[in-house]
């Protein structure tokens, strides 16, 4: 009872709807259980379920308006565009699939078409990844596996041990809770979900041998069981042994990449490109490696070295931002024409990303200035982040005579009604606040943060925090409002307020608020900070620890700056 109240505590904490599936398994596979073993159950037992189911679902009904809030809160389009990219690999590779842990890379090839290329370290869904990347043969090799297991933890259920059978009853029973779950997500990627899983399974199993001997003394498995087991764990020590080597100079390559990741960070791009290729003598089939060393080969000058290795492990590695990189230094030789396909390359593979159509629109001007491409990339990279209208960037002689045309280019991208906020936001910030205030107006629902963001172009800071404080007080689950008073409380130097409603928002809404919404950004060039690539790449593509990579010289940056 205490760990299922953990549990249901944590699920509500966490928001997990994911979780919610795997309790609703639980409890159906649960209620079967006590039906086919009541005849076997005390009284007293009887009691002490109901007990403990009672108490779980009180603790259960405490959160219900939290939970209500997260189930409200969307995400299904997301998940089933995740699905689509397994299935579609998976009809690529229906036999042996596209290889285990491949499904983030293969993923940027499969999205949907006009769908967010998001970079995520699994599909959402544990059953369709699995055919993804093993196929129907690495598929049935698992189920055989799952069956066999199955069939040991059941008969644990029947065991003459009351203690076991409770045991066993409470693994399966917590296996078929993950087994839920796994169905909108996918948590055994991660080693120590795996782990546990053996070690509750092999829990029981001890248990099935110590009673067999406690029942059966002196029963012992057969000579022939004992001699195939020597004779697996032998061969089992002697490739833990082989392995040792391979696996230290991978983890070599690992530390001389780190050493190079420091060293960039501090712009020292010669000692940087020194330790990329000490990584890539030892592990040459690591892409993420061939990326970092285009980088330090362009920082350092050696622009057609870079050309090359970018043009190879982007073979590998299509991530948007990989492909502006090298269409940047296309353009840079003068080689136009790769120049715009590595672009648009690019802006399909990442619709709705600011900055990659940011970048291409930049690609573009440099190659053909005035042509209906930058208009087109320019105003795609406004509609996703209308913020980015207020910068001077806009401004300059270079594109200044395109502001206009880019600007009613955004707006029709915004014609949709889900997307009329981010009108008034885009209205606002190229300056026309009366057109911004109008549209505020024809809003069908109230947007706080579209009233805060007028009042704020209009100089009017008390009332962006004022506003946004009375509505966090008649609404406290609006975690927009929230993270607008956490960006804009940072903007103006007060850290802590900011600290305070960013907590806010993510009690609400969890990891997934975002981490700057409805706030002034800046375009910078080669920015030392800029993030142009998915927060979890690299770790999700490479399970490698390092700093988003920065690119060549030239690439354009949003920036959210004091």
């Amino acid at each position: 009872v205490a760990v299922g109240g953990l549990f249901v505590l944590a699920t509500a904490l966490s928001g997990s709807r994911s979780a919610l599936v795997g309790i609703a398994l639980l409890v159906i596979v649960a209620a079967a259980v006590l039906v086919h073993h009541n005849g076997g159950i005390s009284r007293l037992r009887e009691r002490r379920w109901a007990a403990g189911l009672l108490a779980l679902g009180g603790l259960g009904l405490v959160f219900v308006p939290v939970l209500a809030v997260r189930l409200s809160q969307g995400g299904e389009a997301l998940r089933l565009d995740l699905w689509r990219s397994a299935v579609a690999i998976f009809g690529q590779h229906p036999l042996f699939g596209g290889g285990p842990g491949t499904w983030v890379q293969l993923k940027l090839l499969n999205t949907p078409s006009g769908a967010t290329n998001l970079v995520l370290p699994h599909a959402h869904d544990l059953y369709l990844q699995t055919l993804a990347e093993v196929g129907v043969v690495g598929s049935v090799a698992l189920i055989v596996l799952l069956v066999l297991v199955t069939r040991r933890l059941l008969s644990g259920t029947r065991s003459n041990q009351r203690a076991l059978t409770a045991e066993s009853v409470a693994v399966l029973l917590g296996l078929v809770a993950l087994a839920g779950q796994s169905v909108t997500d996918d948590v055994v990627n991660l080693p120590a979900v795996c782990l546990l899983l053996v070690l509750v399974a092999g829990w029981i199993d001890g248990g099935l041998i110590a009673a067999r001997r406690e029942t059966q003394p002196g029963t012992e498995p057969a000579r022939a069981g004992w001699a195939l087991g020597r004779v697996v764990g032998a061969l089992a020590l002697a490739a833990l042994i082989v392995s040792i080597l391979p696996v230290a100079a991978l983890d070599r390559a690992a530390l001389a990449a780190d050493e190079g990741n420091a060293a960039a960070a501090t712009g020292d791009w010669t000692n940087a490109l020194a330790s990329y290729d000490e990584a890539l003598a030892l592990d040459p089939g690591m892409t993420l490696y061939s990326l970092e060393r285009a980088t330090a080969l362009a920082r350092v000058g050696r622009a057609v070295e870079a050309r090359t290795e970018l043009g190879r492990a982007t073979l590998d590695d299509q991530l948007p931002m990989n492909l502006l990189s090298l269409a940047s230094l296309d353009a840079s030789a003068g080689d136009c024409t790769h120049a715009l396909v590595h672009a648009k390359l690019a802006v399909d593979r990442g619709p709705n990303e600011a900055a990659v159509a940011l970048n291409a629109g930049a690609i573009a001007e440099r190659c053909a200035n005035g042509s209906e491409v930058v208009v087109a990339w320019y105003g795609a990279a406004l509609a996703a982040m209308p913020q980015l209208a207020g910068d001077s960037y806009w401004t300059d002689p270079t594109r200044s005579s395109l502001r206009t045309t880019i600007l009613e280019r955004a707006s029709t991208l915004l014609d949709a009604a889900e997307d009329l906020p981010n009108a008034v936001l885009l209205t606002a910030y190229s300056g026309d606040l009366d057109g911004a205030r109008l549209l505020l107006a024809v809003l069908p629902t109230p947007c706080i943060t579209c009233q805060a963001v007028i009042d704020w172009q209009s100089g009017d800071r008390a009332a962006v925090f004022a506003g946004l404080r009375a509505e966090l007080a008649t609404h406290p689950l609006d975690w927009l409002a929230a993270v607008a008073l956490a960006r804009y409380s940072w903007f103006v130097g007060d850290d802590p307020n900011a600290l305070k409603y960013d907590r806010w928002a993510k009690i609400v809404q969890g990891d997934a608020a975002p981490s700057a919404v409805v706030a002034p950004n800046r375009i910078e060039i080669d920015a030392p900070t800029g993030q142009l690539e998915p927060a979890d790449y690299p770790w999700a593509v490479y399970l490698r620890n390092g700093p988003p990579l920065l690119g060549p010289p030239g690439l354009v940056t949003p920036v959210f700056a004091r």
